[in-house]
């Protein structure tokens, strides 16, 4: 008996000073996997602040390849049939008339003094189409001397938009291209002086786009009513430039414009034919009231066979039917994801 006892507290002994002896290097196995985990992190961290650093300059050499493109996209009264291209290929806008009427109430009416009205908005949500709409209008166009457009994006170049301004305004020569933004700006005010000027600045992102001085020194306050026009998906953005409030603020569709929307991208001025219109109002909720959903699924429905169960396969898989068939769409999506501060940006990895 005494054997055995001497025997089990051996055992437990060796136990014990196993635990003490091995303790230490659980521990360091511990240590070195979170270490790695560390190492990891840090390095996917670097990893995507790369791909966002070379992302930047791709864009920034594709804007620059495209710019005299964007130029063509530009308009003033003094470019008389310049338009800008429908983004819905079928020139179907619905929705808006609450909207243009008070944008253009409140660019053609109340203070004198230069100011700025501000559309602000989600990626998609119809910005650019309401200030398109608005810019075309046949009274906008009567009441101001010069209207010009231009867009600005995440990664813009002032000289670039300078030079734009004034190719709307026909004064841009070849020898401005070497001319410094100081020049330009001096050259834009004097072209703008004593007249009752519309300029749209589109897709604003940065605030400090706005805090530049050479900006709002190329801008003319001659207290004739003279109106800026921006586009922004940030309300600071707005703020920043001193817009007039309140911001406008744009609103999806409800499901009557949604609806009309759809019919007029996928039929054109026909009706939905009857079977289709269960599976194509379910088609139409799940956009959310987002014109460029609609615009996008509707484009591609056009192109399919008018069944239900083509339909229905479209229904099914909506968000990867859009993502994969449309280009533009995912560049949007992209620019919003671009913004996102990188501790976001690790949730859509």
């Amino acid at each position: 008996m005494t054997d055995r006892i001497c025997e089990e507290s051996a055992s437990h002994g060796d136990d014990r000073i196993w635990h003490i002896l091995t303790k230490p290097f659980a521990w360091a196995r511990h240590a070195l996997a979170w270490f790695g985990f560390t190492i990891f992190f840090h390095k996917l961290e670097k990893v995507i602040k790369e791909i966002d650093s070379i992302k930047k300059r791709m864009e920034k050499i594709k804007d620059e390849s495209d710019f005299h493109d964007q130029q063509q996209q530009t308009k003033s009264t003094l470019h008389v049939g310049s338009s800008r291209n429908d983004p819905g290929g079928k020139g179907v806008v619905v929705g808006f008339d609450d909207d243009m009427l008070e944008i253009k109430t409140r660019l053609t009416r109340g203070s004198s003094d230069l100011q700025t009205v501000a559309l602000v908005g989600m990626g998609g949500i119809g910005k650019t189409t309401l200030a398109q709409k608005v810019y075309d209008d046949a009274f906008i166009e009567y009441h101001f001397d010069i209207r010009a457009w231009v867009t600005v994006s995440q990664n813009y170049n002032l000289q670039e938009i300078l030079l734009g301004l004034l190719d709307c305004t026909k004064k841009l020569s070849n020898e401005m291209h070497n001319e410094s933004i100081d020049k330009l700006v001096e050259l834009l005010y004097k072209t703008l002086k004593g007249t009752r000027y519309l300029i749209v600045m589109d897709d604003v992102w940065d605030t400090k786009f706005w805090d530049d001085a050479s900006v709002k020194s190329a801008f003319p306050n001659d207290k004739n009513g003279s109106r800026i026009m921006l586009t922004t998906r940030e309300e600071k953005v707005a703020f920043s430039a001193n817009s007039c409030p309140p911001l406008h603020r744009m609103r999806f569709l409800d499901e009557e414009d949604s609806w009309k929307l759809f019919c007029g991208k996928v039929f054109g001025e026909d009706c939905c034919p009857p079977e289709l219109v269960e599976i194509g109002t379910k088609i139409v909720q799940h956009c959310k009231g987002l014109p460029l959903a609609i615009v996008v699924i509707g484009g591609l429905l056009s192109k399919l066979t008018r069944t239900q169960h083509e339909w229905r396969n479209v229904a099914e898989n909506l968000s990867l039917v859009i993502t994969s068939n449309d280009e533009r769409y995912s560049n949007i999506l992209s620019l919003s994801h671009n913004n996102l501060p990188h501790h976001l940006k690790w949730c859509f990895l």
